[in-house]
């Protein structure tokens, strides 16, 4: 009985350590994230700013991230401006946005669901990115033209910040 109530001790204790991340790595002003001291992806991610642009999977679309609130992202919810165009750099028209998030290291999502609005100008407003806790996230855009076309893209980065322990938004 000993024995199993210390293998479960460590087991708990392994999962912490694994989820903490921090391994003393590089620091947030390196990557140009506020409000941490340690880097809890290990360099994994491409990064995300204002500007980014990716190209669809298949080719068909691109995906812009034209604005961010704030920026760069910060842990909890942001708010993002999305612009979907096609190969020739148009508005891609009657385009449907789907988008998710998820944590990769982690094995989950956010628990909060990101609400896609389309404006006037063909871009897309997506409020909440709910990014409750750092690491690696991914935030896969698909975007469903009225003709069966679909295309998507993954935006993956590093959110950096301290872990609340009972506080926080929610």
């Amino acid at each position: 009985m000993r024995s199993r109530q210390s293998l479960t001790a460590f087991i708990f204790a392994l999962g912490l350590a694994a989820c903490s991340g921090d391994d003393g790595g590089t620091q947030a002003s390196d990557t140009g994230l506020r409000g941490s001291t340690a880097n809890v992806c290990s360099g994994a991610g491409k990064g995300i700013a204002v500007g980014v642009t990716q190209q669809g999977e298949a080719g068909v679309f691109s995906f812009e991230l034209v604005a961010a609130n704030p920026a760069p992202p910060e842990q909890f919810d942001n708010a993002w401006t999305v612009a979907v165009t096609n190969g020739a750099g148009d508005p891609a028209p009657d385009v449907v946005l789907l988008v998710g998030t998820w944590m990769p290291d982690h094995g989950h999502s956010s628990p909060k669901a990101v609400n896609v609005t389309q404006t006037a100008d063909g871009s897309f407003e997506l409020d909440p990115v709910n990014l409750f806790m750092p690491g690696l996230w991914e935030i896969t855009m698909t975007a469903e033209a009225a003709d069966g076309t679909s295309d998507e893209t993954v935006f993956s980065f590093c959110l950096n910040g301290e872990f609340p322990i009972g506080g926080g938004e929610s």
